[in-house]
């Protein structure tokens, strides 16, 4: 019998991913949050995970986060040096208000990811936008499935995550469930191909939320006042922006130094933020001029051409 060729993410990968967290306590964290970010805060329930961004008075971006509920604190999920941030921003608001800040940097963990989500079907029975915490070898471990870095399942060690910790758990990976372990180039590929923008590189304080693209998972349009909410309603009401992040395609020539200019018909139109190769095509994701964001379009980026997809 002729034996049946792998593909990329059907059997399962994972690899290291890096995280902070800000963890919000007190009795008025619930309403507190609702009022700075774009998700829903009061409709979640325990164990669910929302995506949310955090803006400032113009309504322009001070970060992208997670959001997972639990009965006594709000866990806030960001990119590695993200949560101090978010924490001075926060707590410049904080007036009354019975909240409590916590901190965690630099956290290590794995994220598993697959094409094919029945390969994944033995790591955890969540659906998508839920998360738990379950004894893990070799100890207590929050899964939480979502879009940390693209779609898929986020494994964190509770008790700190040394790297004996994390150690443990990708052995289980590997030899239990069968999952291969990758690079980072491959956890970023997913990400670009997922079209999931990591805040510092694809989108700053300059990005407004709906250039993301990512309304349907990110932004609330009905619960009321919040920080930024009046730019958010006004872009809603126009019915567009004037740039989004798109994914592209390479074609063709060398692969440039990012960031860098993209072109079309001699006129900038953007920049592209991210970049990734490996095993199939090579794909990157840009800030464009909504002009330009078609897919189909051809775009210069030094000597090489992508395509908008």
């Amino acid at each position: 019998m002729k034996e049946r060729a792998h593909h990329p993410g059907e059997q399962g990968e994972f690899a290291a991913f890096e995280i902070d967290r800000l963890v919000l306590k007190g009795a008025d964290r619930v309403k507190f949050l609702h009022g700075f970010c774009t998700a829903d805060i009061k409709r979640m329930h325990a164990g669910e995970i929302r995506e949310a961004l955090i803006l400032n008075t113009k309504g322009k971006l001070v970060g992208q986060v997670q959001v997972l509920c639990a009965e006594q604190v709000l866990e806030l999920v960001t990119w590695p040096g993200q949560a101090s941030v978010l924490r001075e921003h926060l707590d410049r608001y904080l007036i009354r208000e019975k909240v409590e800040f916590e901190v965690f940097a630099g956290e290590g963990a794995w994220f598993v990811w697959s094409e094919a989500r029945a390969a994944l079907s033995n790591l955890s029975e969540l659906a998508p936008g839920h998360w738990r915490e379950t004894e893990y070898p070799p100890g207590l471990c929050l899964v939480g499935c979502g879009e940390f870095c693209g779609p898929g399942y986020l494994l964190l060690p509770r008790d700190g995550s040394s790297p004996a910790k994390l150690a443990k758990i990708a052995e289980r990976l590997e030899n239990s469930l069968g999952l291969r372990r990758q690079a980072a180039d491959e956890l970023e590929r997913h990400r670009i191909g997922n079209r999931y923008p990591k805040f510092g590189v694809d989108a700053d304080s300059e990005t407004l939320p709906q250039e993301l693209q990512r309304d349907a998972q990110a932004i609330s349009f009905d619960k009321g006042c919040y920080l930024g909410q009046e730019t958010v309603a006004r872009i809603d009401a126009l019915g567009h922006v004037n740039r989004l992040l798109v994914g592209l395609r390479w074609e063709s020539g060398p692969l440039p130094q990012l960031p860098a200019e993209l072109i079309e018909s001699d006129s900038r139109v953007g920049r592209m933020t991210s970049l990734a190769s490996g095993s199939s095509a090579v794909r990157g994701l840009a800030i464009v001029k909504r002009a330009a964001a078609r897919p189909g379009v051809q775009l210069r980026c030094g000597e090489a051409v992508f395509t908008v997809e």
